[in-house]
């Protein structure tokens, strides 16, 4: 009996369909997810190539998808300036009509449009300078984990605190 040593290609396309389906269920294994990992184990001769195609792949879609992800955000601001300036023309338009009629409503077939008065406060951006009673005090705390892990890895003993380690597995 021979067995065949897929090419890289092939692991590549079967890591590819492997995480398509694993991600269906964001990364959660389920016993359909668990089932279709071990076939994948079970098929290559090579378990840590196999595995390494996963991670491989797992770390490609999710760079493509941070990329996407930044695009789409880069488009939707885009369109957000779009609609800015266009609310701002209409705002004119509308003041301009204001100014010649007295109204400050259209009223058309299809659409209203209309100034509209908000009113928000206005005040020094030092709240130290607003009155005491608009004041409120917000406190908030974060760990400071990059000096506390110098401090441990330096020897210093710091209570309720100690160093802790993870073993990993790295490709090149």
């Amino acid at each position: 009996m021979t067995i065949h040593n897929p090419t890289t290609f092939e692991l590549i396309q079967a890591a590819a369909v492997l995480v398509q389906a694993l991600t269906e269920d964001h990364g959660e294994l389920d016993e359909r997810s668990e089932h279709l990992l071990e076939i994948f184990m079970e098929r290559c001769p090579d378990k840590l190539g196999a595995l390494k195609a996963v991670v491989d792949r797992s770390a490609a879609d999710a760079d493509f998808l941070k990329a996407e992800a930044k695009r789409l955000d880069e488009r939707r601001g885009g369109l957000l300036k779009i609609r800015e300036r266009c609310r701002l023309m209409a705002r004119e338009l509308l003041e301009a009509h204001q100014d010649l009629t007295g109204e400050t409503k259209i009223k058309t077939p299809t659409y209203t449009a209309y100034l509209s008065t908000r009113h928000s406060v206005a005040g020094p951006s030092d709240p130290e300078e607003w009155p005491e009673l608009y004041r409120e005090e917000v406190t908030t705390i974060k760990p400071n984990k990059k000096a506390a892990l110098a401090a441990l890895k330096g020897g210093a003993v710091v209570p309720g605190l100690e160093l802790a380690s993870s073993v990993s597995v790295a490709f090149r």
